[in-house]
C-alpha cells in the first residue's frame, strides 16, 4: 500500500470518528427494525432522491498490475449518464470516459486511443485497471446501494447497526446498515465456500440537498487483490450540470477502436 493511500485511509478514519462523535438524535431507522421492506424502502427513497452528482477528489487504484493515486472529476445524471476524468500529476490526463445506456466513449491520451461500443461491452479495466460493469459503476460513483427486494432474508441488530443477510444464487450477501443515516455502510459477498469475494465500504456520510451521501467509497475484491477508492473533497447534489461538461475532445489522429 503506498503512502498516499495510507494517508487517505487514516484521514478517512479520523473524519469518520468525528462524524460518529457528533449528534445523531434523530435516526432514520429504529435499531429494533425487523421488516426488510421497511429498510429497503428507506434505502430506495434516499437513492431516488439523487438526480445529479458532481464530485471531485482523489481516486486510488490498487491491483497486481497497477497502483496509483490520481485526481478525479465525476458527473452523474440519472438514470444513466456518467462522465469521469482522471488526471495524474501536473494535470496529465490518464483517461476520460462518457457512458450511458446506449454506449460509451473512452479516450486515453497517453495511448492516443479512443474506445467506443455498446454499454454491454463496457469494461472499466481499460480505463482504471479495475474490472467493474457499467451497472455497478453507477452504484459505486454515488455510493448508494439498495437492498434487493427478496422473498426471504433476515435482519438482526449488532451494536448500533442493522445486518441484512440474504442469498443471491450461490452467493451470500450481507448489508450493514447505519440506522441513523438510513444507508448501507458496507456490503460483503461470499461465494459458496464462504470466502469473501466482494467488499464495499461507504463512509464520511453527510446530507446534501436532502440526499445522504458518502464522500469515501472503497470497493475491494480480496481474491483478486484489487481495490478502488474514491475520496471526494467536494460534492454537489441535484444541481444542474452543463451538458458541455460531458464533452470529450478527441484528436483527429487518435486511434479508434470499436468494441
Amino acid at each position: 500500500m503506498n503512502i498516499a493511500c495510507r494517508s487517505l485511509i487514516a484521514l478517512t478514519a479520523a473524519l469518520t470518528a468525528l462524524q460518529c462523535a457528533g449528534s445523531k438524535s434523530s435516526p432514520i431507522l429504529g435499531q429494533q427494525e425487523h421488516q426488510w421492506d421497511v429498510v429497503q424502502r428507506v434505502l430506495q427513497q434516499n437513492y431516488d432522491n439523487l438526480q445529479t452528482l458532481s464530485a471531485s477528489g482523489k481516486v486510488i487504484i490498487e491491483t497486481p498490475q497497477a497502483s496509483y493515486t490520481a485526481n478525479s472529476t465525476i458527473y452523474l445524471i440519472k438514470p444513466d449518464s456518467v462522465y469521469i476524468k482522471i488526471e495524474a500529476a501536473f494535470g496529465i490526463d490518464v483517461g476520460v470516459l462518457f457512458a450511458d445506456r446506449r454506449g460509451f466513449v473512452l479516450y486515453t491520451p497517453l495511448q492516443n486511443t479512443v474506445y467506443t461500443g455498446p454499454a454491454d461491452s463496457f469494461n472499466l479495466d481499460r480505463f482504471l485497471s479495475f474490472r467493474l460493469s457499467y451497472d455497478k459503476l453507477l452504484n459505486v460513483l454515488s455510493g448508494l446501494e439498495v437492498a434487493e427486494q427478496i422473498t426471504s432474508g433476515t435482519i438482526r441488530r449488532q451494536e448500533n447497526q442493522l445486518l441484512l443477510l440474504n442469498s443471491n444464487g450461490e452467493q451470500k450477501v450481507l448489508h450493514v446498515v447505519d440506522p441513523y443515516f438510513g444507508v448501507i455502510s458496507q456490503t460483503q459477498a461470499f461465494n459458496k465456500n464462504r470466502e469473501l469475494i466482494f467488499l464495499a465500504q461507504y463512509s464520511r456520510f453527510s446530507t446534501v440537498n436532502g440526499v445522504r451521501i458518502p464522500k469515501t467509497i472503497r470497493i475491494q475484491r480480496p481474491d483478486q487483490k484489487e481495490s478502488i477508492t474514491f475520496f471526494y473533497n467536494t460534492v454537489s447534489i441535484n444541481q444542474e450540470i452543463d451538458p458541455r461538461k460531458f464533452t470529450i475532445n478527441i484528436p483527429e489522429k487518435a486511434i479508434k477502436i470499436a468494441l
